[in-house]
């Protein structure tokens, strides 16, 4: 006999709250060169459901191109996740809603510049464990 799991999180939806894409030169100094993200969660404990936004930029190499994207998860949190303790809500509300979220942020990205060019923009995968483990360094150290 196998033992069912409950999933810890469940993705309701997700929308796109803000979206550029620009080859405007003006604009494109204002970016980051490179591939930058930054995930947040907020969490509303009595209801055990979560909101992960995730920041994404990207500046072409060449600097032909910018997009920024914000993309907003909403989650569903279990009850044996929120029996587990805040600090375990976050962890997981950051690390693995960031992983279901991102794929979607990775297809927004590809789409939009496959439409304006044959040059198809596939972002890197992430190690969201190792973001969290970042994120909470930091945390550690800028309360001491």
């Amino acid at each position: 006999m196998t033992k069912s799991t409950e999933p810890i999180m469940k993705l309701n939806g997700y929308s796109i709250k803000d979206l550029e894409y620009t080859k405007e030169k003006n604009r494109l100094e204002k970016y980051d060169s490179g591939f930058q993200y930054s995930p947040s969660v907020g969490v509303d404990f009595k209801e055990n459901k979560s909101i992960v936004t995730l920041k994404i930029s990207l500046k072409d190499g060449s600097s032909r191109f910018g997009v920024k994207l914000v993309i907003q998860g909403q989650f569903d949190i279990s009850e044996s996740l929120s029996k587990s303790g805040e600090d375990a809500i976050a962890e997981a509300m950051f690390v693995n809603g960031t992983a279901i979220l991102f794929p979607y942020a990775r297809s927004v990205i590809s789409m939009i510049t496959g439409l304006d060019s044959s040059s198809t923009v596939l972002l890197p995968t992430i190690n969201t464990t190792e973001l969290w483990e970042n994120y909470s360094d930091k945390s550690k150290n800028n309360g001491k």
